[in-house]
This record gives C-alpha cells, sequence and structure tokens, in this order.
C-alpha cells in the first residue's frame, strides 16, 4: 500500500495551526513565567533552600504585583491574538480603519481611490478638487 502525500492545501492549513499555537504558547510562557519565578523564589525563601535579602523584599514588594498584572493580561491578549491570526478578522479590519481613516467626501462629487483617471461628474472641462474635503464650500481649479 501507497501512503498519500498530504496535499499542499492541507499543509498550509497545519502551517497556520502551528503558528498560531506557537504564538499561543509563547505568549502565555513569556506573560505567566515572571509571576512563577518569583513565586518559586518565594517558597525557596520559605523553605530555608535561599537566603531571605534586600533583593528578594524589593523583588517581592514591587515587582510582583506588575507580574501579577502581566500575568492577568495573558487572558485579555488570547482573544485578541486568535482574532489576529484570522486572514478575515484582519482584512475587516484593515478595512475598518481605511473608512475610518478616510475623509468623508460629498456625493456630488465623487473620487475613485488610488486613480487620477476618474473625472467627477460635477465638472466638465476642470476638475474642482476640494480645498478642505470637510468644506467643499471652498476650491480651486486645477487643468485638465
Amino acid at each position: 500500500m501507497r501512503k498519500k502525500e498530504p496535499r499542499s492545501g492541507c499543509r498550509v492549513t497545519r502551517s497556520r495551526v502551528t503558528r498560531s499555537v506557537t504564538v499561543v504558547v509563547l505568549s502565555f510562557f513569556l506573560c505567566w513565567m515572571p509571576n512563577h519565578a518569583i513565586t518559586l523564589w518565594g517558597v525557596l525563601v520559605k523553605f530555608n533552600v535561599v537566603r531571605w535579602d534586600k533583593s528578594y523584599y524589593m523583588i517581592h514588594t514591587y515587582v510582583f504585583p506588575v507580574s501579577v498584572c502581566l500575568a492577568h493580561v495573558n487572558s485579555c491578549l488570547n482573544p485578541v491574538l486568535y482574532c489576529l491570526m484570522r486572514r478575515e478578522f484582519r482584512k475587516m479590519l484593515k478595512d475598518l480603519f481605511w473608512k475610518i481613516s478616510s475623509p468623508v467626501i460629498s456625493r456630488s462629487c465623487p473620487v475613485r481611490r488610488f486613480s487620477n483617471t476618474f473625472r467627477p461628474n460635477c465638472v466638465k472641462t476642470h476638475e474642482d478638487i476640494p480645498v478642505n474635503i470637510l468644506d467643499c464650500g471652498k476650491h480651486f481649479k486645477v487643468q485638465a
């Protein structure tokens, strides 16, 4: 019996899944590792395996609360990571940012994005280009 080779589509899907799992596991490790390291240090101090000193006190007083916050940030980060890994979500987010950042253009002078071949319907021989797009009352003329 011959083994069937996986299709290229399966390889791409596996690659995406592997990348997604790697990013989520790495973010988990980076967010929780400081907390666990400080906690382990505290346990070792309590069992007298490691000496208590001023550096332990400073870390436990000032860094430990930050490490707890970082650990909790991981819970907020997971949904963001899952969404950003999806191509459809990234495309929709990009479109949303484009719509938000694009100025509002009046319907009387439509403009096509990234095209210099389109002439607006409002002028036949000259193009009216709004100086301030939100205030279409101010125009200057450009020879076509």
